[in-house]
């Protein structure tokens, strides 16, 4: 997929990049109109609607995310991280309602720990620490939640919904460079 390679590499063709290509070409966000373009800008724009919309769509994958069988206490983690990178409200109500399993806590925790020596960036382009894998087969093992028919890893259903999310943002964006409909076009 063409568009994966491009956001997990930073190669969006975004205003800053567009610029460096095209000097006439405005490398200033058309949502704020006060901030170089870039492909952290697109996760992090303050102006408002941008905001609004990047809560509704990480709102609707972390759902997705969950409905994988991740545990609720990875699920908190990476959800308290990634509104932190985006910007965004903490959620009022964690996902994981009890203290949980002390073993698992701890294997988030060190998740949480190599993620931050990644980046939540990258994390949201597809590089995820090992450490989350290790820290979701730990979760099934202890409370033997599978799913029906579990696929080769957990990475392979969290990969799709982190990008579906990042195009979500980027047809948002697109939409707002060069309109909707074709009439705006």
């Amino acid at each position: 997929n063409t568009f994966v390679a491009k956001v997990m590499f930073d190669k969006l063709p975004i205003g800053d990049r567009l610029n460096f290509f095209d000097p006439s070409e405005s490398a200033t966000c058309r949502c704020c109109n006060t901030h170089v373009e870039s492909q952290i800008h697109l996760y992090q724009c303050q102006e408002q609607q941008c905001k609004s919309h990047r809560l509704r769509c990480w709102i609707k994958h972390s759902k997705s995310i969950l409905a994988g069988h991740t545990s609720r206490l990875i699920m908190d983690a990476i959800d308290n991280n990634v509104r932190v990178f985006l910007h965004l409200p903490q959620r009022p109500q964690p996902w994981q309602r009890s203290q949980g399993n002390r073993t698992v806590h701890a294997a988030v925790q060190s998740a949480i720990v190599a993620q931050h020596y990644i980046g939540w960036d990258k994390f949201l382009a597809g590089f995820l620490s090992p450490a989350w894998e290790v820290a979701q087969v730990l979760y099934h093992e202890i409370t033997g939640d599978y799913p029906p028919r579990p696929p080769p890893a957990w990475a392979d259903t969290l990969l799709p919904v982190l990008w579906d999310f990042s195009h979500d943002l980027w047809t948002y964006r697109n939409e707002i460079k060069h309109g909707a409909t074709a009439l705006e076009q």
